[in-house]
């Protein structure tokens, strides 16, 4: 409504100040009908005078409905809600590329604590709510106190824009020497676009465990009863444990099949079962996207993880780093 007042106060403007014009258009108006040119002029007169009246009227109008601009206009926003007031700003979009965009922010975590030789291995579940599983054997999240917010330290990277190892801090150190996720805008943004949020780390010979609900903490830390696994039970295999006596070996492959990994599956899983047994730290982290926020390539409410898509990622995330184990599963029916 205001850039409309102003429009029409720039017309009048124009009007009142180019009486020239409009006399020479009214001149020509009338000798286009043959009209008395006094008649055209005193019509003419007439039009300013109600011009002039309108822009007053418009201009008091105006001063007296605009807000006054000044700080009380300035909207602040605190903690994460910049994150979802504005999420795509930070993952690109609220689409399925957003989406996927979470899994990547959590696993590129637990590749960064590959790189730094703490973790070998990286499941992602996606469970039959739609959420997703992430975890590491990593070192875990740090669960002490940071100096600067008063709260723990997996608290605040989880509640806190830009909290994490991979900046520098005062001494000019970091967590880490080199980083896979240092472009990407953390665990936090993660937490601020889920329903829900868990997190489980397990670190000292202790077990903790955290939620939150988008983006806010439901309570304080708290010592976890039930022990974080790095593979589910069922996620594993039911089948009988590999032995000397009955491992099968690995048959030659035919030359059509070259590009095949050469483990079987059953190898793969004792693997896995291998690195599970050895794993005495790590961070587990769920989260379920808001439907709030997330929609599908219809643009209604979707939550829907591409499992294809993000198993061919963790390929190349596999390639690229030498002895680090991915897997995926997913739980859907």
């Amino acid at each position: 409504m205001l850039f409309h007042r102003v429009a029409l106060l720039s017309l009048a403007l124009t009007a009142l100040l180019t009486p020239n014009v409009s006399a020479f258009q009214a001149v020509a108006f009338q000798h286009s009908l043959k009209l008395p040119l006094h008649s055209s002029i005193a019509s003419q007169r007439k039009m300013r005078a109600a011009t002039s009246s309108s822009l007053r009227s418009t201009i008091e109008e105006v001063e007296t409905s605009s807000p006054e601009y000044g700080a009380g206009q300035i909207t602040v926003l605190s903690g994460l809600e910049p994150v979802r007031k504005r999420p795509g700003m930070y993952i690109g979009s609220t689409g399925p590329d957003g989406l996927h965009h979470l899994v990547w922010e959590v696993v590129d975590n637990c590749v960064d604590e590959a790189l730094a030789g703490h973790a070998t291995l990286i499941t992602t579940t996606i469970n039959p709510d739609g959420s997703v599983t992430i975890v590491d054997d990593g070192r875990g999240i740090p669960t002490d106190i940071h100096p600067k917010t008063g709260v723990s330290a997996l608290e605040t990277v989880l509640t806190v824009l830009h909290a994490g190892g991979k900046f520098e801090n005062e001494s000019g150190g970091s967590g880490y020497k080199v980083s896979g996720g240092l472009h990407g805008v953390g665990i936090s943004v993660v937490n601020a676009l889920s329903s829900y949020v868990e997190v489980t780390v397990d670190r000292n010979k202790q077990e903790y465990f955290m939620r939150f609900e988008r983006g806010v903490p439901t309570g304080p830390l708290e010592m976890s009863k039930k022990a974080a696994k790095v593979v589910q039970e069922e996620n594993v295999t039911q089948e009988e444990p590999i032995t000397e006596g009955n491992k099968k070996p690995v048959q030659e492959e035919d030359e059509d099949d070259e590009e095949e990994n050469v483990m079987s599956k059953r190898d793969k899983l004792e693997l896995v079962k291998n690195l599970q047994s050895k794993r005495k730290t790590g961070t587990s982290v769920t989260f379920l996207p808001d439907t709030k926020v997330f929609k599908g390539e219809d643009g209604k409410p979707s939550i829907t993880f591409d499992p294809s898509r993000l198993s061919g990622r963790m390929n190349e995330i596999a390639y690229l780093n030498a002895g680090l184990v991915l897997t995926i599963t997913d739980n859907r029916e």
